[in-house]
């Protein structure tokens, strides 16, 4: 399991490295990101000032949640953004190469599988 945990990192390394590798689209793509983050929290601040408190929540408590449930998502686009590619590879063709590997691209071993109870 060390083996393709390693394995995964280095492809997420190579695909971030990817994506800085176009400088204005990274920056593009990160403000875009902080103005998503930041007109989330003007939203909340809107809706606090005309309302002191919502069902009990302060305006603190509520940026708090904001943030609390933005760390799963932000995780989420960190480690399976790459599976939304996978379409524009079986398009394009791509995906042969990965399926050509001398590595299991479903990060299984034939070894696991035929000792896996039922």
């Amino acid at each position: 399991m060390k083996r393709f945990f390693k394995i995964y990192m280095t492809f997420t390394s190579q695909y971030i490295k990817r994506l800085v590798h176009y400088r204005l689209d990274f920056a593009i793509g990160v403000l875009s990101f902080v103005f998503v983050q930041f007109s989330g929290i003007l939203l909340i601040t809107l809706v606090f000032q005309q309302i002191p408190d919502l069902n009990g929540y302060t305006f603190e408590q509520m940026v708090f949640f904001y943030g609390f449930f933005q760390l799963p998502r932000g995780l989420d686009h960190l480690i399976t953004d790459n599976i939304w590619l996978i379409p524009n590879k079986i398009r394009k063709g791509d995906l042969d190469r990965h399926l050509l590997r001398p590595i299991d691209p479903c990060f299984k071993s034939l070894r696991n599988v035929s000792n896996m109870k039922p």
